[in-house]
């Protein structure tokens, strides 16, 4: 199936320890789309994600925003579900060519920076058709795992490379269901206290 690819450029700030008040923390990622995980009630281990059947691994999912609130709210009916950004791939060159100058140039001044955990690395193994994983966070359970340097998840892609295994990296961003609200008005993140409610990824930056 050879489904037609849009590219946005998304601002985006990094959560990490690591780059606290570094300008390396600050990003514009190039998304191809969005990438819906979900996993059902009471299920542990990979989040599950549907893919395309060619090698480039791209996530299946709605292009617009109204397509995908509708998915993510049939699916957290069922267990847990959440957005990922699915970023662009060096497969998806001959087909996005066209688009990456706009993309590259385009400076919206009404796109509010979002802000994300980390590195998600969504794979397929063999056999497994259109279904893709990424694999759960090992402290927080309901989450996703990141990896907070992109030189972590290009030696892990590397790993799973050498073994046939394909790969595409994931940004996992923050959402609103990721904050408490205290006392009725302070809202606090659950996986980091410096994350902010209004840079929070809703589906508008995945609608084509």
């Amino acid at each position: 199936m050879n489904r037609r690819l849009s590219l946005a450029r998304v601002p985006a700030t990094l959560l990490s320890d690591s780059a606290v008040g570094a300008v390396a923390a600050r990003y514009r990622l190039l998304v191809v789309g969005a990438a819906i995980l979900h996993r059902p009630h009471g299920a542990a281990g990979p989040w599950r994600v549907q893919v395309s059947t060619t090698g480039s691994l791209l996530p299946v999912a709605p292009r617009t925003a109204a397509g995908l609130a509708s998915r993510l709210a049939a699916l957290r009916a069922r267990g847990l579900a959440r957005l990922a950004a699915a970023i662009l791939d060096p497969g998806d060159l001959p087909r996005v060519a066209p688009l990456l100058r706009t993309a590259l140039l385009r400076h919206d001044l009404t796109q509010r920076r979002r802000e994300f955990y980390g590195w998600g690395l969504l794979y397929r193994l063999p056999g497994a058709g259109t279904v893709g994983l990424v694999d759960p966070h090992e402290r927080f359970p309901d989450m996703p795992a990141w990896y907070e340097s992109p030189l972590e998840l290009a030696d892990r892609q590397d790993f799973l490379a050498r073994r046939g295994v394909p790969t595409r990296a994931i940004a996992i961003v923050t959402q609103r269901d990721d904050f408490d609200v205290v006392d009725g008005h302070v809202r606090r993140n659950r996986y980091c206290a410096r994350a902010t409610w209004r840079r929070a990824c809703g589906t508008a930056p995945f609608a084509a």
